[in-house]
């Protein structure tokens, strides 16, 4: 039976408990009525009517534009359940769940009440609506475009800037008088999905007193011990309380921590309290503190779990159960001193009295669609999850991902899942790019509600390490993107006056002799943080790089070059775009596709182009260091060759910068910044992480991504980014650079202390003309003990590189480090692509595929794909000569989701290489047909 029997699950579920409103639901808008099953999570109108087959997939095609309409109009969903004696007698309360946006309720025909925020929870009490027997909830919503013109009038006579964004965005306007995604209305690398609908499932709840979204957890390090403080927020909405006034909270942590239940009574009040605890730890056990991604002994959980009962030992009314873990952060902000002198301050992390270099990533909505966030739409190949992003960002050893502020607060599963695989999060709040308004005095403002609820619900976390009121707003204001005229006093109403003090007081705890280190609040990302000096929060240049972090982007410059980059404190926004895979791409077709659509200045391109000269900047920037490419015999054939350029122009772009920053851990600018560019300011330096952007796609295009919208990694991923990885080995890694005529070899120390072995690091010239000629020596050197005691990056060897290039005509250098059990590789370019293509022998670019086996499994020392695969192939090359940048790629048109184990690497030393491909799905795929669809790129090929 498809409606929901309540008095049934009331029953087995008992007091307390909550129902999720799944079954039978529709949804119109006068015209055309949609019935749907919905069984968990949220739907929307766009994902209720591609899956019911009355639209095309929104994502494919010119489905941002040609389908906005849907967006226009107003849409009511409507859900009948059954509700029997007792539970028609109780406390009863509707949990409606971010709500997206305007929507008004209505249960039997009776108003409720009305959302305008799509970050919170509402709960509504419906006792006195609620009927014996059937009953009808309606939920009624009005189009966020036109309910945004409403509500932008209502601002001020001076309203908040942009009211638009360009037009080459195709997007919708007055995004920032709307608490929703600010990105669903348009973006410089996704589509404009206004939508209406519910992230989470509506649900009853039968109790009216029960444990809030708000535990927060507070661990404490002393020395090598631990302790532990809670508070469990507690929400009473009055009425029947089972003749009791006494309720008891119960606490207990997993692992052996505590031996017994932790106990805590008070007396019944209306409304919110929040019940405060020490939990007594096992004095002799040993607690296992979380660690990030590759530091120590990576990341550790412990399960929290937490009961309300109505008196001691009484009935069960609430229950829930949290991931937590032991950590301390520190955001550290000294004064960085030359010569008595201060210049700037610090910014790095200092986790467990560890400081650390953070590689990182930005994230950005998975999906925009709530009905499309889990599994894709029906009938369509699914996007990758969420917790195949977040195992893509580990296996590239990316330790932290900034969740951006013009995007949504993610699920409690998306923490804990970063918790788990050890990455941390820098939070921002959802506000971006815009300038904002605080109501009146005296008006609902439901965005502080917004943030008291947020920090609350996401404090438990131990991967949540730092907060950020918003994204690029003082930046905005400060180099007046949208006109001289910046009001100043209302950015510290909205964010120094309101939303910081709110984060602040609900990430301390209720007293102040704990020990607890709290999370910073950063004001805005980019900021100078504590060193900002203007008194409404709008410094004079929010990016300066002696103090904060720094947002980098430069489409004009050498991106190859490490002069062309600040060397900040810490990056944690910078990037170039690149196209998708052909795989990606052609998924993005629609069933009226053109003949122009493999071409990368075609209609369908241009159309999803909402980089201003985005096409013209990444062709100029391909053929600065590659030349023109060659003339392909298909469009698709084209568009691949194109792709693998940009992408590879994107890789090494990322890893110059992060070779820059990672080099410069310890040096400051004017005392012993060696080899500097010149030109630079006096005190740059001691950088000590970035956070490139961005990690995912929302849909296929021109975007910053290293993942592409249908879990492809892009060569970034594969190539500079997980060569970062390395420095989680016990030998570190080596980093080769170029600066003014110089070839700097540094040698970057472990994270992990290093054991005592003999360290032998080898530079040799790579030829490239034949595997049968050996390689030249450089630089050999070998140590017993590391070159650098106090951890930081070593300059090993420096080289002329007109006297190198003398010693290795061909321009390609190759590093090695080992210590006769782990050895790391590298590779460097002396001479631009470009410079190279004359060199290159004849037999260079024939690379053939030897084999292609199906086995049962891969050896334990190949990498894991991110998703769970069914099929597994051996795949070997064999080259003719030596070769760079070796990228494969299957046919899109055979529709595979697969992964290979590495890709973009060389082929120097060695003529043939084994890798393996793991696809999903479990439709036999045949052996010869797979070895027939793989096209293989190489430098030497373009």
């Amino acid at each position: 039976m498809a409606v929901l029997l309540v008095l049934i699950q009331w029953i087995l579920l008992g007091y307390g408990s909550t129902v999720p409103l799944s079954g039978e639901w529709s949804v119109t808008d006068g015209d055309i009525t949609v019935e749907f099953n919905l069984t968990s999570g949220g739907t929307d109108v766009y994902s209720v009517l591609k899956n019911s087959g009355l639209i095309d997939d929104p994502l494919r095609g010119y489905g941002d534009t040609e389908l906005r309409y849907i967006s226009h109009k107003n849409w009511t969903f409507s859900h009948r359940f059954q509700v029997h004696y007792p539970a028609v007698t109780e406390t009863v309360v509707l949990e409606l769940r971010e709500v997206d946006t305007f929507c008004c309720v209505h249960l039997n025909g009776k108003f409720l009440t009305c959302t305008d925020n799509s970050f919170i929870h509402v709960n509504i009490p419906i006792t006195s609506a609620l009927r014996y027997g059937w009953n009808s909830l309606q939920l009624a919503f009005r189009s966020t475009p036109l309910m945004a013109k409403v509500a932008y009038k209502k601002l001020s006579p001076d309203p908040p800037l942009p009211e638009c964004w360009p037009d080459i965005f195709k997007g919708e306007c007055r995004i920032n008088a709307v608490r929703t995604t600010q990105a669903s209305f348009g973006w410089d690398w996704g589509p404009a999905f206004p939508i209406q609908g519910f992230w989470k499932l509506p649900q009853l709840r039968f109790s009216n007193v029960r444990i809030g979204d708000g535990l927060r957890f507070f661990p404490v390090m002393s020395g090598s011990s631990w302790k532990a403080f809670v508070s469990v927020e507690i929400l009473d909405d009055g009425g029947d309380r089972r003749n009791s006034n006494i309720y008891c909270v119960y606490l207990k942590l997993g692992g052996g921590l505590m031996s017994t239940w932790a106990k805590r009574c008070f007396f019944a009040e209306n409304g919110e309290r929040n019940v405060w605890m020490e939990l007594p730890l096992v004095s002799n056990t040993t607690v296992r503190p979380w660690w990030p991604n590759g530091v120590h002994s990576g990341p550790h959980l412990y399960s929290l779990k937490v009961k309300l009962r109505s008196h001691d030992e009484g009935p069960m009314i609430d229950h829930k159960s949290y991931w937590v873990g032991f950590r301390q952060m520190e955001l550290v902000q000294d004064d960085v001193m030359i010569d008595s002198e201060a210049y700037g301050k610090t910014f790095f992390f200092r986790i467990n009295g560890v400081s650390l270099f953070i590689k990182g990533s930005n994230w950005i909505p998975s999906s925009l669609f709530p009905g499309h966030r889990q599994s894709g739409f029906h009938g369509v190949s699914s996007p990758p999850t969420q917790a195949e992003l977040l195992r893509s960002a580990a296996r590239a050893g990316i330790q932290m991902l900034r969740v951006w502020g013009g995007g949504r607060y993610e699920s409690q599963r998306f923490y804990n899942h970063a918790g788990r695989l050890g990455i941390m999060v820098w939070q921002d709040m959802m506000f971006a790019c815009s300038m904002y308004e605080k109501p009146p005095k005296g008006e609902q403002d439901s965005a502080e509600q917004e943030i008291r609820w947020q920090v609350r619900r996401l404090h438990h976390h131990p991967a949540v390490v730092v907060w950020a009121t918003n994204n690029e707003v003082e930046v905005a204001a400060a180099q007046r993107w949208y006109g001289p005229k910046v009001n100043k006093a209302e950015y510290r109403r909205r964010f120094l006056d309101s939303i910081a003090p709110i984060m602040v007081e609900n990430e301390r705890p209720p007293t102040t002799n704990t020990g607890y280190v709290p999370r910073k609040v950063l004001l805005s990302s980019p900021s100078n943080a504590d060193a900002s000096t203007d008194t409404d929060g709008i410094d004079f240049n929010p990016q300066d790089p002696l103090s904060g972090d720094v947002h980098f982007y430069s489409y004009y410059a050498d991106l190859w070059d490490e002069c062309s980059y600040p060397v900040s404190r810490f990056t944690s926004e910078y990037g170039i775009m690149s196209l998708p895979s052909p795989l990606a791409w052609l998924r993005s077709f629609d069933n009226n596709s053109q003949h122009d659509d493999w071409m990368v200045r075609g209609r369908l391109m241009m159309h999803r182009l909402h980089k201003i000269d985005g096409i013209d900047i990444v062709e100029r920037l391909v053929r600065e260091k590659f030349g023109e490419p060659r003339t392909s015999f298909t469009s698709q054939e084209s568009y691949t060759l194109w792709a693998y350029l940009t992408q590879l122009y994107q890789a090494i772009a990322y890893k110059t910068y992060i070779n820059l920053l990672e080099r410069h851990q310890c040096t400051i600018s004017g005392s012993a910044l060696s080899s500097d560019c010149g030109g630079q300011q006096k005190g740059q330096g001691r950088s000590m992480g970035h956070l490139y952007w961005q990690l995912n796609d929302v849909w296929a295009a021109l975007t910053w991504s290293t993942i592409d919208a249908v879990g492809q990694w892009k060569i970034a991923h594969y190539l500079a980014i997980r060569g970062t990885a390395s420095s989680r080995h016990p030998i570190g890694r080596i980093i080769v650079s170029r600066v003014k005529g110089q070839i700097l070899v540094t040698w970057v120390p472990p994270v992990n202390p290093i054991v005592e072995k003999r360290i032998r690091l080898r530079v040799v010239c790579a030829p490239i003309q034949s595997f049968r000629l050996a390689p030249v020596v450089i630089f050999e050197t070998e140590d017993s003990s590391p070159w650098s005691p106090d951890r930081c990056p070593f300059e090993v060897v420096k080289f002329n590189v007109t006297w190198l290039l003398l010693k290795c005509p061909f321009g390609v250098l190759s590093t090695s480090i080992d210590n006769g059990q782990v050895q790391i590789n590298d590779t460097a370019l002396l001479r631009t692509p470009k410079e190279m293509a004359p060199l290159w022998p004849k037999t260079a670019g024939y690379v053939e595929v030897k084999s292609v086996k199906r086995v049962k499994s891969a050896p334990s020392t190949v990498p894991r794909p991110p998703f769970q695969y069914r099929q597994v192939f051996e795949v070997t090359l064999r080259a003719e000569s030596p070769n760079l940048f070796i990228w494969l790629v299957i046919d899109p048109y055979e529709n595979i989701d697969g992964w290979f184990s590495d890709n973009a690497f060389n082929m120097l030393f060695h003529n043939e290489f084994k890798l393996f491909y793991f696809v999903k799905s479990r439709t036999l795929i045949p052996e010869k047909n797979l070895r027939k669809s793989i096209a293989i790129y190489t430098l030497a090929s373009i």
